[in-house]
């Protein structure tokens, strides 16, 4: 078996300003699993099918406190039992300019307008 090589985090911020998926990993005493992530500006359908085809978790866009405010977007669940207290949104979806919400290219389209302001007649929670 392959000996598995751990990029510094130098490499690792260098190949996220490029565009580049960097797994990052989570200590042994946490949730022990890596997570897919790339800079939201970056994406392109492409990646976005990447991503949904062999990650096959959740795709995540974080957000800060104040622009979940600014969006009205509530809390997943008003009681959040999650062991680590993860706080997910609701989740949201671009409604203007696409009619197949499970295409790369929706996807990827709503990514990169999640974080342009004035936007609030495009999404539906």
């Amino acid at each position: 078996m392959n000996k598995i090589k751990l990029d510094t985090i130098e490499e690792a911020i260098e190949d996220f300003r490029k565009g580049e998926f960097v797994i990052v990993v989570d200590d042994e005493d946490r949730e022990n699993e890596g997570d897919l992530i790339i800079a939201a500006e970056l994406i392109t359908p492409e990646k976005v099918n990447f991503m949904l085809k062999h990650a096959r978790g959740v795709l995540c866009a974080p957000i800060t406190i104040s622009r979940c405010k600014e969006l009205d977007l509530p809390h997943q669940v008003s009681n959040n039992t999650s062991v680590l207290g993860t706080p997910f949104t609701v989740t949201v979806d671009k409604l203007e300019g696409f009619g197949c919400r499970s295409c790369c290219y929706h996807s990827c389209s709503c990514r990169s307008c999640f974080y342009t302001r004035n936007i609030w007649t495009s999404w539906t929670h």
